[in-house]
């Protein structure tokens, strides 16, 4: 099992891929985003769109929880979207204000330059032949637009108010927008990245490995390495989710937008930093590498999980006009996103406001009309929508034919499709 050499610099020669410990096959990617593709495709026309509106909020949203310390919620983060779509000069500022506000304000710069930078690379798209050191400038200054304005304001303060402040050191980490970094304080974990004297040309090294070829592979390495450069100071991360959005597209993946795996790096933050820790300290590519084609596979399943959901809802609502449960009808609400539950855990969840026996005649009455059906496990009973789905069979089959190259299985993507037997 030899290791691959990938990069002549000298403060990348370490880095090394193990060609045989690469999960899934290029091949096998992109096979599935055309089934995805195709899925879409066949969809109605508003939730088409519905689609590509939610992975623009939703990846905009996981970019700037790269940290998981943003105060910007999906609700909030919508809002900041209609407010931009209504006024395109909008911007936050340091102005004056409690520390709460001044960080809020904060947050939402933050969120509307990942999001206007998002839709512009979306709409303009990025060549692997145009990637330079100018355009990465190009990206971060826009990432980062303002953002070292509110220097001064919220983090550096007296230590007697720190604990009111976003940040435990109360210190503000510079984000010198579209300036390579130089200085070399920096550490991801035991891991000291490139000397920033070595920054440009490391980069300029990385760039020139995938231009020469261009694959899946080669571009999750790319991105794995941008990592290990470290070339800005602060905005890393983001830098690199929008590469790999854009670049991905470039390669013909996810052409029409419609999902993201950042949003999969968002829910799976501690999974991201444990495998790039162990790429960083050991040298080896494989996992940070692994981790994002993982990422990229289950991005693609959750579009057939939404689907799911919104024809179990359809569902639910159907069954709802035809017979009239009145307010008794959100018992079934788990059952949207779960495809089995317990008694004990409907019970709990959803209907801990009404007495054993109502709760049982309702379920009764449910299951009576068709909306649900129970077996038996043991002691336990379990409910379910009385409802297969397509969808379902294409998630399990998928997770079936991959499981070798699976080490993980998010818990969201299984409770939605497996049974329990």
């Amino acid at each position: 099992m030899a290791n691959e050499k990938l990069f002549t610099h000298q403060s990348l020669q370490e880095f090394f891929i193990v060609e045989e410990l690469i999960q899934f096959r290029d091949e096998d990617l992109i096979a599935l985003d055309a089934e995805v593709a195709d899925y879409e495709s066949a969809r109605p026309n508003d939730i088409r769109q519905a689609l590509i509106n939610r992975n623009e909020i939703m990846s905009s949203y996981a970019i700037s929880q790269a940290e998981k310390s943003s105060s910007v919620t999906p609700r909030i983060a919508n809002e900041i979207r209609s407010h931009y779509e209504s006024d395109p000069s909008l911007a936050y500022t340091a102005s004056a204000g409690s520390i709460k506000e001044i960080e809020d304000n904060f947050d939402r710069q933050e969120f509307l330059n990942i999001l206007k930078t998002f839709r512009w690379i979306s709409a303009n798209g990025l060549k692997r032949d145009d990637l330079s050191l100018d355009v990465l400038v190009d990206i971060h200054q826009k990432l980062t637009f303002q953002l070292d304005s509110f220097r001064g304001r919220f983090f550096d303060v007296l230590p007697e108010v720190v604990a009111q402040s976003k940040s435990a050191e109360g210190k503000f980490h510079w984000y010198y927008p579209g300036q390579y970094r130089s200085a070399d304080s920096t550490m991801v974990g035991k891991y000291k990245p490139v000397g920033h004297e070595d920054v440009r040309t490391a980069v300029e090294d990385v760039i020139l490995f995938y231009k020469k070829e261009p694959s899946l592979k080669n571009l999750n390495i790319f991105t794995g390495v941008l990592y290990a450069i470290h070339p800005f100071s602060n905005g890393n991360k983001r830098l690199c989710r929008i590469l790999e959005h854009a670049l991905m597209r470039d390669i013909g993946l996810n052409r029409r937008n419609i999902y993201g795996h950042a949003y999969y790096y968002y829910r799976e933050l501690e999974r991201f930093y444990e495998n790039l820790a162990r790429s960083l300290e050991t040298k080896n590519l494989c996992p940070i590498v692994n981790y994002a084609r993982e990422g990229i596979f289950f991005s693609m399943l959750m579009v057939y999980e939404s689907g799911i959901k919104s024809r179990r809802e359809a569902f639910i609502k159907d069954m709802i006009a035809k017979k009239r449960y009145g307010g008794k009808a959100k018992l079934l609400n788990g059952l949207v996103k779960i495809k089995e539950m317990g008694f004990a855990d409907v019970k709990k969840e959803y209907g801990k406001k009404l007495s054993k026996r109502s709760f049982i005649n309702y379920l009764n009455t449910f299951l009576k009309d068709g909306v649900i059906v129970k077996k038996k496990i043991g002691r336990e009973t379990y409910y379910k929508l009385n409802l297969e789905l397509a969808e379902e069979q294409v998630i399990r089959e998928s997770i079936l034919k991959t499981r070798y190259d699976l080490p993980y299985v998010p818990r969201r993507l299984s409770n939605t499709v497996l049974q329990i037997d």
